[in-house]
Parts: C-alpha cells; sequence; structure tokens
C-alpha cells in the first residue's frame, strides 16, 4: 500500500477516522454503539427463541450474523499505510484521498 492515506468519513454519523499504523484498528462513533446494540438484540432474541426451541451454535451464530447484517452503521479501518483492512456498512464510507 506505500504510503496512501487509510482514512474514510462515515456518512451517517459524519466521523473522519484514520489508521495511521499496522495493527491500528480504528472505528466511527456509530459502527462501536451498532456493535454493542447488535450483540444485545442478538442474545435477547437467543435467549427468547432458546425458551422455545433448542438452538445449536451454529443457529446462533447465524442469528447474530443477521442481527449483524440488518442493524450494522459505520464502518472500521485498520493497516495504516502498510495494508487496507475495512469492515462494516461500506455504504456509509467515503475513502478520503489528500
Amino acid at each position: 500500500m506505500g504510503n496512501q492515506l487509510n482514512k474514510a468519513k462515515c456518512l451517517n454519523c459524519n466521523d473522519i477516522i484514520e489508521s495511521t499504523h499496522r495493527h491500528d484498528f480504528v472505528a466511527c462513533s456509530c459502527y462501536q454503539s451498532s456493535n454493542v446494540q447488535c450483540h444485545l438484540i442478538s442474545e435477547q432474541l437467543i435467549t427468547a427463541l432458546g425458551n422455545t426451541v433448542v438452538l445449536d451454535d451454529n443457529q446462533k451464530h447465524q442469528i447474530r450474523c443477521v442481527v449483524a447484517t440488518v442493524l450494522s452503521t459505520g464502518f472500521f479501518l485498520d493497516g495504516g499505510t502498510d495494508y487496507l483492512r475495512a469492515g462494516g456498512n461500506f455504504s456509509h464510507l467515503e475513502y478520503i484521498q489528500e
């Protein structure tokens, strides 16, 4: 990746985040808060369903993935100028090149 910036703006919360060095994981504020909400909702749903049916670990994982896909906002960056790793809701991501 060389000297390219690893910087982007979240179109949802308007945070501008930048990963400046290797293993520098950064996330916008709405990504961080949506992760907490997704976890809480997933666990509540798993508990409620667990009262009526037996769920195996794979089914629980699938529930967590669906909830995260539906409710996730924002994104994260990692890698600084060494590599680019990004995740989250890419419709909210706008790369910044200076």
